[in-house]
Formats: structure tokens, sequence, C-alpha cells
């Protein structure tokens, strides 16, 4: 009976090209030829059954099957239903046979298996289907088997030994079945290029059945196949339990399958020893477990390793066709890679868009390397994953070991460990880029619940959470190498809880911490190498900020903080303000400092500076006076808490008022500061009032930190309000230091006396001649002064007073001492009086006093006198000769003044000398000398003439004068004339007349009587003197009124004398000489 049954929907082709798309450099392999019929075999043989063996016909493959011999091949010619199973269970007939094959002939077949048929072959070799053929179709719609069949085979068994291949081959519409298409207990299976769909199950393998009959191994071969809606255990399964089983299963498409691929081994498993799985190329497309591997616990995970490499994984998505099946077995739940006890070694694959990256389990230990987890998000799932649901979207670890050399887990949520979630177990994370994960609750990097991360390498950036955006640490979390959390950021550690530094860091920062509480002492970071001190990986960390908390090293801090060397904990960060504690400028000053909890803090070593204030340290007390830190030295550990460190400054100034020579007054000082000084400096004290120094011929004039300059440069004047800033002050001070070096004592400034000397006047006395001319530069000349401070004085001397002598001749007699007194001083016009005419010969020389002052730039006075003496001045005297012409020289006009005088002086015949002035001779005058009375001789006769002198010393120059007569004969044939007795005519004021007047002439010798006759007076044996008509009468003159007086200036008098000379006395000379006189000076 023949079945027309509706033609698969694919191609084997079209299967091909599938495998081809999702594994772009997978190459084609080659298709093998279909084997041909021979030529004599008719269509009528054909009709005649579904199958054939060479020429001979069967109803179907079963019977085939009954009657193939070893290397012959059954050819499928008709599509048809299976009307018996080659086995099934109501009676055993095994048949065994070598190398036998079986292909479709004629195009596509396919081969239904009603209801409880199947295949099953006993140490047998099959070849079903081939890539060079046709699809060969293995249809079970409607099909089921009882549990009560005991027995896993759904379409086609290979056991005890035998080896099938399938290729090109199509099994469809198992999903009543609950059983493997393809089943091999204890039989080795090859699958290559078929496809499975709409399936309970795919292929599987096992070596778990109790038989006699136990091989060693078994292979299992799935490789470019496609498997579409496996919906029960798995698409491809292998089950070790008395033997090993060698797979490899590689480059296949699954495609909406609840598990891909998936390998077990028992804990109630005989065989124990080494399995190996080699898994690769595959790619999973909406499947609920991509691959999972697992064995019994009683057996080292090293004893069951996989290699997994290049594959695809593309996530999950439940469908009403293909629901969750997370309950399937308690504990499974969706992940793309799932490890339980096994040894696993995944290498270049991606696990994307579905529930769980990579799971290990139990003892499982992962290796993974160049992997992606991405975009997975456990939060989806609607299980409990191992009571853990929602958690681990990149990586689930619930016990066991993964280590993770290199790859990225990237953009994967979860609610708790965003990229990484370890509920136990251990991660090794050499390398890698885990970024953009996020967990709605806690860690969204990683997740430690109570396992143990080794980071080694790595960055975690760019994750989000609630608490813990990279790492939420309840467990163990060590860190080493190039190990790195970004800061962006954070590590968040539950109470008690830290990381563990295993060796040197290279990041900095390496990691920024959150923890549960802000506490100092509290331990964040452990360091478990070297020398286990804190201070060695400290800098690398970094505290999420919160107040003025901070991290510093166990072993900068004081044990009685109670805190581990090792660590790094939470400290306080204390503020050092450093205050310069006055209002001036201070330069130098120490930026602010910390200080860190139960750590000593050195003070800042700068050392502030303010003009030369000695700086006497810090001190928490603003009004202390002496220094409770110095620069440099360190603060108590305990000292924790923000301190404001005040300068203290010695800015004191003790300022002395010292006297300098004073010869009266007391000796004061006074201390002041900064503070005192600030508003208007420091006033200068006066010296009248406070100290009140004096001293002998010296005036006050200021105060100067010098002793010795003068007034003029005395800095601080008495006559001025003195006000002084505080930094003069101290410049003062260090001016007058002696010491070298700094000082911390209180500056002292000294301030001394300054005085002004009064001026010095060198007077040296003087002598001058009666009726010389003496003006006020003559007294002036050879004084000078000189001043201390001021400098040479000497154009500012003034005369102020002349005392003159007594003893001056009056009218009335000699006078008494004279004082003239000039309060400016002597004017220039003014003259000394040097008395002349009046000075008696017999007081001379008279000494009278001249008073020089001179005012210094201060006010100081002095006055100086001198004497000077006046000296009687000799009148000139004159010697001449007469002289003798003949009356033929006279006449010829040879008596000339030449003649008479300059001759007669060359040939001293004539000459006038004078005791103070010398020789006067040039300085004759002849008077009344007429040289044409000489030329009118004729006979012996004689003219007198007179000689006159005149010495300087009196007004204008004209002082006193002689004139001597002398006789010029005429001769006459040598007859001298008898010349007349000489007279001498006298002027005389009563002044004059007075001096010798009551002198004694008897008593006096010839000496005595010549030199009274010099004094201005007559001679003492003039009969004016001696005889008593003569005194008479002159008395009678002294006492005659003229009725009028006439005063005559210097210049009065002195053309008065001009024209005596000129005209004679009285009409001796001219007749009308006085007539003119009176005309001329008595209008």
């Amino acid at each position: 009976m023949f079945f027309i049954l509706t033609q698969v929907s694919f191609s084997v082709e079209a299967c091909l090209e599938e495998i081809r798309n999702s594994r772009a450099d997978d190459k084609e392999e080659p298709v093998e030829k279909e084997e041909t019929l021979p030529d004599n075999v008719s269509k009528e043989q054909k009709a005649e059954g579904a199958c054939r063996i060479g020429n001979t016909y069967y109803e179907d493959l079963s019977a085939a099957l009954h009657a193939v011999k070893d290397n012959e091949t059954i050819y499928i010619v008709q599509s048809h239903a299976m009307k018996d199973s080659f086995v099934y269970v109501e009676k055993t007939r095994t048949r065994k046979f070598q190398n036998v094959r079986i292909l479709p002939e004629g195009g596509p077949r396919t081969v239904r298996m009603p209801d409880r048929h199947r295949l099953a072959f006993t140490k047998s070799s099959v070849a079903i289907g081939s890539k060079g053929s046709d699809p060969l179709t293995f249809d079970l719609s409607g099909t089921s088997v009882p549990d009560s069949d005991n027995l896993y085979c759904g379409a086609i068994c290979a056991n005890k030994g035998s080896s099938v291949t399938f290729e090109n081959c199509v099994f469809q519409n198992g999903d009543q079945l609950s059983r493997w298409m393809i089943h091999g207990e204890y039989g080795s299976v090859t699958v290559d290029q078929c496809k499975f769909q709409n399936c309970d199950n795919g292929v599987g393998v096992v070596t778990e059945a109790s038989s006699a009959f136990t091989p060693t191994e078994i292979s299992f071969r799935v490789q470019n196949s496609v498997f579409d809606g496996i919906a029960d255990i798995g698409a491809v399964h292998f089950s070790i339990h008395r033997a090993n089983i060698r797979a490899e299963i590689q480059n296949n498409v699954f495609k909406n399958c609840r598990i891909g691929i998936g390998g077990i081994r028992s804990d109630e498993a005989p065989y124990t020893g080494p399995i190996s799985a080699r898994i690769q190329g595959n790619t999973f497309q909406n499947c609920y477990i991509g691959e999972s591997f697992s064995q019994g616990t009683s057996v080292a995970a090293s004893a069951f390793q996989v290699n997994v490499s290049n594959e695809r994984y593309h996530g999950w998505q439940s469908t009403s066709q293909h629901p969750n099946v997370g309950d399937l077995y308690s504990g499974w739940f969706s992940t793309g890679f799932c490890n339980s006890n096994v040894e696993a070694s995944v290498n270049g694959c991606s696990y994307e868009n579905g529930v769980h990256g990579i799971a290990t389990m139990s003892k499982g230990r992962t290796v993974v390397n160049n992997t992606t987890l991405a975009r997975n998000n456990a939060r989806e799932a609607n299980t409990e994953q191992c009571g853990q649901k929602g958690n681990g979207g990149g990586i689930f670890l619930n016990g066991g070991t993964i280590i993770w050399n290199s790859g990225t887990i990237c953009e994967n949520q979860a609610d708790r460990g965003g990229a990484i979630y370890l509920k136990d177990g251990e991660i090794l994370l050499k390398d890698g880029s885990f970024y953009g994960n996020r967990a709605q609750n806690r860690g969204g990097g990683i997740y430690n619940q109570n396992g143990t991360v080794k980071q080694e390498g790595g960055n975690f950036s760019a994750n989000t959470a609630e608490i813990g955006s990279g790492v939420y640490q309840d467990g163990i979390y060590q860190m080493s190498g190039s190990a790195l959390v970004d800061e962006g950021n954070d590590v968040y550690l539950p109470a008690e809880k830290y990381i563990e530094v295993m060796q040197k860091l290279q990041s900095v920062p390496a990691a920024r911490v959150t923890p549960d509480r802000y506490e100092n002492g509290r331990m964040v970071v452990k360091v478990n190498y070297g020398n286990r001190t804190g201070s060695m990986e400290w800098e690398r960390f970094l505290l999420t900020p919160q107040s003025r908390y901070c991290l510093r090293p166990g072993d900068y801090q004081d044990r009685r903080a109670g805190t581990l060397k090792e660590a790094v904990t939470i400290s306080s960060e204390y503020t050092v303000q450093y205050d310069k504690n006055t209002k001036a400028q201070v330069e130098q000053m120490p930026e602010p400092s910390v200080k860190y909890w139960y750590e000593k803090a050195a003070v800042s070593e700068q050392i502030p500076k303010w003009l030369d204030v000695p700086f006497l340290g810090w001190n928490e007390n603003q009004t202390a006076k002496e220094g409770q830190y110095q620069p440099g030295e360190n603060l108590p550990a305990e000292k924790n808490q923000d301190l404001t460190l005040y300068a203290i400054w010695e800015d004191r100034v003790s300022i002395r008022y010292l006297g300098n020579h004073a010869e009266e007054g007391q000796e004061k000082s006074e201390i002041v500061s900064y503070e005192d000084c600030l508003q208007n400096g420091y006033r200068i004290q006066k010296n009248k009032g406070y100290t009140d120094y004096k001293r002998n011929r010296h005036t006050f004039a200021g105060w100067d930190q010098r002793a010795d300059v003068g007034a003029k440069e005395a800095a601080f004047q008495e006559n001025r309000e003195n006000r002084i800033s505080y930094e003069e002050l101290r410049k003062i001070a260090a001016s007058q230091r002696t010491e070298t070096g700094e000082s911390r004592e209180m500056a002292k400034v000294a301030l001394y006396a300054i005085w002004d000397r009064a001026p010095e006047i060198s007077a040296p006395d003087k002598e001058y001649f009666e009726g010389e001319t003496v003006k006020k530069e003559d007294l002036l000349k050879d004084v000078q002064s000189t001043d201390r401070e001021d400098g040479e004085l000497t154009t500012q001397i003034k005369i102020v007073q002349i005392e003159y002598a007594p003893g001056r001749l009056t009218e009335d007699g000699k006078a008494d001492k004279e004082v003239k007194t000039w309060k400016d001083g002597m004017s220039s016009e003014e003259l000394l009086d040097t008395w002349f005419l009046q000075l008696d010969k017999k007081d001379s020389p008279v000494t009278h006093k001249v008073v020089y002052q001179v005012t210094d730039s201060i006010g100081n006075i002095t006055e100086e006198s001198c004497s000077v003496k006046i000296k009687y001045n000799e009148f000139p005297v004159i010697e001449a000769q007469d002289r003798y012409f003949t009356l033929q020289e006279a006449q010829q006009g040879a008596i000339t003044e030449e003649v008479l005088k300059t001759q007669a002086i060359s040939e001293g015949k004539v000459k006038a000398n004078d005791t103070e002035e010398g020789d006067l001779s040039e300085k004759l005058k002849l008077l009344d000398f007429h040289p044409e009375e000489f030329q009118k001789f004729t006979d012996s006769g004689y003219i007198v003439l007179n000689w006159h002198v005149q010495d300087s010393m009196g007004p204008d120059g004209k002082g006193k004068e002689t004139v001597r007569p002398f006789t010029v004969y005429v001769v006459k044939d040598g007859e001298i004339p008898k010349a007349p007795h000489k007279q001498n005519v006298r002027f005389i004021s009563e002044k004059y007349y007075r001096i010798n007047e009551n002198v004694d002439a008897d008593a006096l010798t010839e000496d005595e009587k010549e030199a009274y006759s010099k004094n201005g007076g007559l001679h003492v044996d003039s009969k004016w003197y001696q005889e008593q008509e003569y005194q008479d009468v002159i008395e009678k003159t002294w006492k005659k009124n003229g009725g009028k007086v006439y005063r005559f200036t210097h210049e009065d008098a002195r053309r008065a004398e001009e024209f005596v000379d000129t005209h004679g006395i009285g009409n001796s000379r001219d007749e009308n000489a006085l007539a003119m006189f009176a005309n001329e000076f008595l209008k």
C-alpha cells in the first residue's frame, strides 16, 4: 500500500545554502554523485515495490533491510510508508550487516514512519543518504512512542556497536515522540548536511543502557546541519554512562530550539574516564539554551573537557509556538553557554541578545578567550534560575570557575550583575572590556554575592546600577596588574567588605570605591603582597566623594587608630589653615595644607616673611606669645580636627630715647606693636615735656637713629610732629642691630638726641691807625664762622656792636666809653671811628671791642668779640733844602716844578717820610709855585715856597698833612740875598688847642717836647700857651659866638682843602681868596 505524501518544503540545496549563509567562511564540500540503476531495470519492475536492492524490489524500507546483504545498496525509488519496523519490541529480530547504503532514487524520496515503527541497527554499519543525491526525508507525522516501549529511539537507532552515517537527510514532524529522531546507544553516529524540523528532539547518543556490550568509546559527529523547532531535551545531545563518547559538533545551525547542544555525565555513570568534545562554528538563533554541558560532582571537572570555538548565539525569544521551557529541568535557565562541573574552553564566540551569556555552575571551569557577551537581558527571565532569578546578564556563576582571558561583555542587563553575577565560585579576569552593562539594582558590572573575583586586567567602564555601578562587592574581590574599574564606575563595598590587592596595580586610579558607611578607619583596600603596606597602593584608589572623607594608607596612621598597616582606610581630611595673624602684608604665607585622621602632618616648612619681624612659630591660640609648632614639625596624630594655625610674631619694638651727651633730663623708653602703629603710625615723642634733655651751648634739634649726625640731618626734628610707620621702625631697628643672623628677640630702636651746637666764630684782634678808613668789610676780614651742621657761615656774620674805648678827644674834653649797637647788624655804609685827630698820643693805642654775631639754621646765636687797637698816626715829616739858581737860569725858565721836585727828590734835596706809611716823597706837592715869577727876576732875590705832604690815614684817604717852607734863591753875580725869618701859620680848633694846654713845658726834656708837638696840639713852648696876653686873645676867640654854625661833610672838607691848595691860606696868594671861599662854602 502506498501513501501519497506532501513533499518537504525544502531541498538539500536550500539546507546547504542556509548553513553557508550562517558561516560565510565555510567552504562547500564536494557533492557525491548519486549511484545510477542498471539500465536493464524496467519501469514496470520499479513499480512493483518502493525499494530495490539491485534488480529486486521490496514493499518498503523495512522489507529491504531484512533482505540486504553486506556491501549492498538499498534504493528508495518511491516515497512510501513503512509497514513494519526493522526492529520492534514484540519480536526481537536482529540482523547484522556491514557497509550497507540507503539512497533515494529518481528524486527526493520520503519514508513515512507510522506509529511505533522505527529502524534499529545492531553491530552494523549503514550509510543513509548522500550529499551527492537528492534528499531523503523521514517523516514521523502523528507518530508517538509510548513510554512503556522503554526506547529512546524515535526514528532510527544505532545500537550495540553500530556505525550509522546520515547525509542529506531530513527528519520532520517528530513533535509527538518525546524521543530522538536519531539515537545511538553504544553506536557511533555521524550526521552531515541534514535537517531536523518540528521535532521534540534531534540527535542523541548514549552509553547508558544496561548491556553486556560495552565498547570503550563511540564517536558522535554532527556537522553542517540545520535544527529547527527542536522543542524538547535538545537538538544535539550526548550522554556518557558506561563508555566515552567522542563528540565533534560543528558548523550547524540551531533555530527555535530549547537546547541546541547538550552533553552530560551523571553521578551514577560507571565511566569516570576523560571526556572530550569539540564544538565549533555553530550558530544558535532563538534558542533557549545554546549549549549545555554537565556532569556529576563526584568527578573532577577536568575529566570532561569541552572545546568550544567560533560559536554564535543570537538569543531566545519566547513565542506561543516555542514557549519558555526553563522549567524542563529544575535549575535550567536560558543561556548561551552553560557549564556545570565540566572544563570548557570558549574561544572566539559571541553570545548575544539572550537571557544569560555564559553560565558556569557547580565545579565547572570555563576558560574564555576573545569572546563577546552582548545585549543579554536576564531581567526578562521568568524562572528562578537556581534561585537567582534575573541575575547575571553576561555571566552567571554559581560555583565553579571562569577564567576570562580576553573578550568583551557589553550592554547586558540584569536585576543584579549586569555583566557578571557571582552567587558563589571564582572568576579570574585577565583582560577584556566590560562596558555599558546595566543592573536595575546592584552591580552594573559585577555583582559578587559570595564569590571571588580576581581581576588581573580588563576595564569596567560606563556601567550603571542603582548601587555599585562598576562592582557590587559582597564576597572577595582581588585586583592586580592592569585591572581597572574606570573612575566613572565605582566599587560598592557592603559592611566589612574590601578590595584585596595581590600584585602591584598599574592604573591610576585603578578603582573608585563607595563604602556602605563613611567612617574613619573603615578598611576598603587591603594590600596582600610585598611589604603589605597600604601606602604601596592607596594612591591608585579613589573614594566616592562625601563630605571631608578620603582614602589613606593604614601604615601612615598612628597605631592608636586601630587600623592595619596593610589597609587603605577611610579617613577624614582636615584642613590646616595658616593665618598671618596681622593686618600687615605678609609674604611667603603657606598654602592651606591637610591633615588626615590619626596621621602626623608636617607643618609647612615655608616660613612667612613680614619685614624682619621675628617669626616665633605657629599656634592654635591667636593671642599666644610663643610658637606652639615650628615649620616642618609634625602635628600630633590624634589632632583630628580642622586647624587654624596663627602666625606668632615678635612684632614689638622697644624705643629708647637717649640723651646723647645731654647734661640734664631723663632717659625714657616705650614698647609699641604693629597694631599700635596701624592707624597713624608711631608718633615720635617730643623732647620737651618727655625727656627734657638739655646740653650747654647746644639746642635740641630732634631725634635720630644715629648719634653723630648734624642737627639738619636729624630724622625727627623737634619743631614738627613726626610720625613714622611700623615698617620704618623695623628698618631702624635692623640698621642698629649688631649681632648677625636671625633673631627672635624684640626689635630695639635707639633714638639719640641730636644737638645743634652753636656756631663758632673766629675773630682775630685787629690794629688800625688813627684816621684810617675802616669799613665793615675790613672789620669782617679774617673773621670766620663755621657750624657743625650748617657748615661755613662766614658770609652770615654780622657786626652787632662796637664798644669804643674812653678818651676820644672832643671839644668838651675826653669822652667816656661809647657803645654803638645794631639790631640787624652794621650796615655797609658805616665805618669804624678811628678817632682821626681825636686820639691823644699819650693814650695810644686805644682798644675798642667789636662784637660779631652769627645765627645758624636752627636758630643758635653765637656772639664773639675781638679787640681793635687804634694807634696814634704820626704826622709826615718833610726834609727840604733851600735851592739856588743863577739869574740867568731863572730868566731862562730853568726853575721848573720838575727841577724843584723830581730832580730834587732824586738828588735827595727834598724828601718826605711817614712813620706809618714810610717814604712819601712822591706825594710831595709844591704850593704857590709860579715859574713865570722867576723869569721876571732882574736881580738877586728869593721866593719862599712850601712843600706839602699828606698821609692816607684820614677820611677818604686824606690823613694828616705837613707843610714845610723852603726858599728858592736867585743869585746874580754870586750875591745871595738874605731871607726873612721863617714863620709858621697854624689853623687850630679849640679841640686841638686844649690838647697841650696844661702841659708843664718846663718839666719836659727837649725830646719830650718834640713828642708832644706831634699830638695835634700846639708846641708846648708856644707863646699861645706861655704868654698870658696870647692866652686871653685865643680864649676870647673860643668864646666868640659866630651866630651861625656850618656843617661840613667829608666831601665839603675835601673840596675846601683843594680850594686852599689852589688859592692859598687867606688872601696870601689871592687877594680875593677869602671872599671866594665864603661864596663857595658859607652860603
